[in-house]
């Protein structure tokens, strides 16, 4: 599996400790994998250990503007064109890199990257993805996780091509089927925009109609799920919140037991923490954003380097694997198709 993937070293709760360790492991454990730091070059030194040396796979390039957090994706696209996200996206767009990796800042990451790369043919807006697990352990695509707050119908409509396109290109399903999130069932139901967008969808593309939330990991039926950046964002948080809790609380009913004393930690995670596991955004480390012509993808802030180390791992598959190329070969047919169909 060989991969060049171009990581920010600025983003993120814990500044570039986190980016530049998680970078050192894989590099290490990975000959394959190349990878380049981009940031402040003096914060990132700070940040390697003392006296060590860089693996032969893994370089620095320095990015001198500072991304504050209260400055706005618009004023970032325009003012800090050297940047960690500016710098890091341009050695992508330049073939100097196959996919760029951030926790930093989702709003300025998604703006940066749909200026330098652009959209796709045929996509309005670009949307972040993520697969999830069902109870069937059917893999479904949730999408909009952020990155476009304000939709249209039509903006759903072009979610719901990038992610048929997407499942296709990691599942090989031939025709995957579509669902909107929704406050109910019945078509009637949601606000008129989900209402319309359904309409669009259900006459160009596989569309199975509308899901509940409390549906979404039990039974879906769908291998796409389709809602806008604002619902999507608050539901992915509310789950991953609400696994942690539920483990927690867990185990803290069991070890005042007294037959729960006397079992260590690791075989409480061997008996439940499977479970638990599968709702840990560590384990996936990164949401991709499609509906652009690059491979971008997009961590938490409060990232670990175990989570890091899954976003960069992920990225360097789809790169192996070629999903960037396939998802565009799709969503271009499908485009096509439609439009003839109109």
């Amino acid at each position: 599996m060989y991969a060049t993937i171009v990581v920010d070293a600025m983003g993120g709760d814990q500044g570039p400790v986190v980016p530049v360790t998680a970078s050192l492991e894989v590099c290490r454990q990975n000959r394959l994998i190349h990878i380049i730091l981009v940031g402040r070059e003096p914060e990132i030194w700070q940040a390697l250990p003392a006296g060590g040396s860089l693996p032969r796979n893994l370089e620095i390039v320095h990015a001198p503007d500072r991304i504050e957090m209260d400055d706005s994706p618009s004023a970032i696209v325009r003012k800090k064109s050297r940047s960690s996200f500016h710098v890091g996206m341009k050695l992508v767009a330049e073939k100097k890199g196959d996919a760029f990796f951030t926790v930093g800042n989702t709003g300025a990451a998604v703006a940066v990257a749909y200026f330098i790369s652009g959209a796709l043919p045929g996509i309005s807006r670009p949307a972040l993805a993520v697969v999830f697990p069902t109870l069937s352990q059917r893999k479904v695509v949730l999408l909009d996780l952020g990155a476009t707050m304000e939709i249209k119908a039509d903006t759903l409509l072009h979610f719901a091509v990038l992610g048929e396109a997407f499942s296709h290109c990691i599942t090989g399903t031939a025709t995957p089927r579509i669902k909107l999130l929704s406050v109910g069932e019945e078509q009637t139901k949601g606000r008129p925009v989900i209402i319309e967008a359904a309409d669009r969808i259900g006459e160009k593309l596989n569309y199975g109609g509308f899901v509940e939330g409390n549906r979404l990991f039990k039974s879906p039926d769908a291998d796409v799920v389709v809602t806008d950046g604002f619902t999507g964002n608050v539901s992915l948080k509310v789950i991953e919140g609400l696994s942690e809790t539920i483990y927690d609380l867990f185990r803290a009913k069991l070890a005042p037991h007294h037959y729960w004393t006397k079992v260590p930690g690791f075989l409480f995670k061997a008996l439940f923490g499977s479970t638990f596991q599968r709702f840990d955004y560590s384990r996936y480390g990164s949401a991709m954003l499609l509906g652009i012509n690059h491979l971008v993808g997009i961590g938490h802030g409060r990232s670990n380097v175990g989570a890091f180390k899954s976003g960069i791992l992920t990225l360097a598959r789809y790169v192996d694997e070629g999903i960037q190329p396939k998802l565009a070969r799709r969503v271009a047919a499908t485009v096509a198709r439609t439009d003839r169909h109109r």
